[in-house]
């Protein structure tokens, strides 16, 4: 098991010892490397372990095992392109080693080669029926998602934020974490650049941070490890960890427990250790994070205490602000909806945005560790939204905490960055930044005739901005000559966009645009002199007359430039396929068929109930699991929304629930936003075509 309680610190020491082993080692008959692989392996000392196994492999190259067990122990210490190497000659000979394609597939998603990990998860889930099966099948396709979702994340950086990496005065080639700025330009860290875990602080400098200090109130604190340092509001109390090691680094055997020090003028108290409820007998309290609200302070931390969900989970307790120092509250898991069957750690709760900050790898990341934000307090939450890249990559990504402006912050990352940052075998300090330049969101689509479905010429199209009182201001307006429109609008607001042309209804969405990107939206409009068209129950309106009149600004509102789409910019005039009546709703009685589409990356034999349509449409699938039921309780929420399918991978044990169906990608699209609220934060658009599932949409 990986150390997590101690941000693997056997990295530290892993690393030290594997350049004595090279530089010890080069003359060494295979056999001894291997004989001192095993060793070093049983000790845990897994950079060792690693290098004496490529090393007899090197020497013994038809012996795979060497390769492969070397490759495992590179995976463990994350040094993910040694590790990437070693699987992809393993991977050939699946027979004899079926489980070297899914840590090759691992490996991949590491270095960010998501398309490609995408491809060997497949191929690992279509043939592996070895120990397990059923387990590492259904985690083969939950990381071969998460490496679709990496990869749209990927591409949607974030352009507003930038990363900057500490400079050698913090980061090390060992260990360097648990940032906290404070103070004017301040910055307290922990550190094993010397053997043991230490608090430092630092200051900013014109160009560089200050060398770094070991603070007064530690410096007597010898033989443990002292890190992950917090402070609270008022900067009147710091909150830390005191680890000590017991056995062989590798395993939990190292306890973390939480101690508090008091601001006493310019100096601080005597460290003394929180009570016993927090700091439990054989189990590691760690990562604490501080904040006050409603006249408490809550202490969130990190635990593998009994009574969670798994691994290590965040905790909470509270104590009064006008109590005693340690009249805290018996502890409490901060529940389902955070917490997972594996590891979440650092939390930080930001009071302005009431949300807390937190790294998972239980939920779909990036690579390992990622970065979620989750609105709520204490064991009332929302549910967990990845914050995507730049702050989260194919590395682990975590103790993310802000500055006191909000303008940026820092986060700890294993990646490699630039020329500055070269492996991925030890965690650096990193700085984020956010621009205040307003991002511009993209809008576009095609305007057709609801009966023949074909483009509409010289249509009006409006935008109106949505306030936060539900009145709407216009934005743009417009008249698009071919029925094809373009509209650039700021990021990351609530908008209603109307189509109209005379003699025909209007039509309209409403829709929340991200912080960048761009969006696809199809109007349809009914022709009111058509004689198969009923005359509408509601007077016609024009844009002008929709939107809630206002009081004109003090200042003028600035309005973007109509642009007619440039051909790159043109969409596909070949409309979706019309809107048909809603199927009725099978149930687990129905008639059920096998078949296997024939997308290569689709291509699983499927068993299902659902109906059949021709030409093109959609399905939201929802959630996979291993255990369906139509009277699962978490589809309670959507039960009644849409008829729910579901497609069983046959011999998988894995079954996939869907929403179905949708003829028009854009109302596809609208309803995944409600799906995704309802607690399937993962769910997804599934493109369908005569009656195949196709692939997944990218959005």
């Amino acid at each position: 098991m990986r150390k997590f309680t101690m941000l693997l610190l056997l990295v530290t020491f892993g690393i030290f010892n594997f350049l004595v082993a090279q530089e010890n080692s080069q003359d060494w008959k295979w056999k001894k490397h291997v004989k001192e692989a095993e060793e070093y392996q049983a000790k845990s000392q897994y950079a060792d372990a690693a290098y004496h196994y490529s090393q007899a492999w090197n020497k013994k190259p038809k012996k795979l095992q060497y390769a492969f067990d070397a490759g495992k122990n590179y995976l463990i210490i994350k040094d993910y392109r040694r590790a990437e190497a070693l699987f992809e000659q393993v991977s050939k000979q699946f027979k004899k080693f079926p489980k070297a394609q899914f840590y090759y597939a691992k490996s991949l998603k590491h270095n960010e080669k998501y398309q490609e990990a995408i491809r060997e998860f497949k191929q690992f889930s279509d043939r592996y029926t070895g120990e397990n099966a059923a387990a590492m099948v259904s985690e083969a396709l939950q990381e071969m998602e998460a490496s679709h979702n990496a990869s749209e994340f990927k591409a949607g950086t974030d352009a507003s934020v930038r990363i900057t990496h500490l400079d050698k005065a913090v980061n090390t080639k060992q260990v360097d974490f648990s940032p906290v700025p404070y103070g004017n330009d301040e910055l307290l860290f922990s550190s094993t650049q010397q053997d043991y875990a230490k608090i430092f602080t630092t200051k900013r400098g014109l160009r560089e941070w200050k060398s770094p200090d070991v603070p007064a109130q530690f410096a007597d604190l010898e033989g443990s490890h002292v890190c992950n340092p917090t402070l609270s509001p008022d900067e009147k109390r710091m909150y830390f960890t005191i680890c000590k090691s017991v056995e062989n680094w590798g395993e939990l055997t190292t306890r973390c427990e939480i101690y508090m020090t008091k601001r006493n003028g310019n100096l601080w108290t005597a460290p003394e250790r929180l009570p016993d409820k927090i700091n439990q007998a054989d189990v590691t309290s760690t990562q604490p994070s501080v904040v006050h609200m409603d006249g408490k302070e809550i202490l969130y931390f990190a635990s593998n205490r009994a009574g969670g969900q798994g691994g290590m989970d965040i905790w909470y307790t509270t104590r009064s602000l006008d109590g005693k120092d340690f009249a805290f509250s018996a502890p409490k898991n901060a529940g389902a909806k955070i917490n997972t069957q594996r590891n979440e750690l650092t939390p930080y709760y930001n009071v302005g945005e009431k949300a807390l900050y937190f790294s998972s790898n239980g939920h779909m990341t990036m690579g390992g560790l990622d970065i979620f934000k989750v609105e709520g307090s204490q064991s009332n939450w929302a549910f967990p939204v990845n914050i995507g890249s730049p702050y989260n990559s194919g590395a682990d990504d975590y103790f993310y905490i802000q500055n006191r402006y909000g303008d940026g912050g820092f986060f700890v990352s294993n990646r490699t960055f630039q020329h500055k940052k070269e492996t991925t075998t030890d965690e650096d300090i990193f700085e984020f930044r956010i621009s205040q330049k307003k991002q511009e969101y993209v809008i576009k689509g095609i305007i057709y005739d609801q009966e023949d479905s074909i483009p509409l010429s010289n249509v009006e199209v409006s935008i109106f901005e949505i306030l936060g009182d539900q009145r709407e201001r216009i934005v743009q307006s417009g008249v698009f000559e071919t029925g094809s429109y373009l509209l650039r609008v700021p990021a990351d607001k609530e908008y209603k966009l109307v189509a109209h042309k005379d003699g025909y209804q209007p039509d309209t969405r409403t829709f929340k645009t991200g912080v960048s990107g761009r969006q696809t939206e199809y109007l349809y409009l009914i022709n009111l002199n058509s004689s198969s068209t009923p005359p509408p129950s509601f007077p016609v309106t024009k844009p002008d007359e929709i939107f809630t009149p206002m009081p004109e600004p003090s200042t003028p509102i600035e309005t973007p430039v109509v642009e007619q789409p440039t051909d790159s910019e043109t969409i596909t005039t070949t409309p979706p396929t019309k809107i048909e009546p809603k199927p009725e709703r099978p149930t687990e009685s129905s008639l059920e068929y096998v078949y296997t589409p024939s997308a290569p990356l689709e291509a699983f034999q499927l068993r299902t109930n659902a109906p059949r349509h021709t030409g093109v449409y959609y399905k939201i699938q929802i959630i996979a699991l291993a255990d369906f039921s139509f009277n699962d309780p978490r589809f309670q929420p959507i039960q009644d929304w849409m008829r729910l399918d579901y497609e069983t991978i046959v011999d998988k044990n894995v079954t996939r629930a869907l929403l179905a169906d949708f003829f028009n990608l854009s109302e596809a699209k609208k309803m995944l936003g409600k799906v995704r609220k309802e607690g399937f934060p993962t769910a997804f658009v599934v493109k369908y075509e005569d009656g195949e599932r196709v692939e997944r949409v990218r959005m």
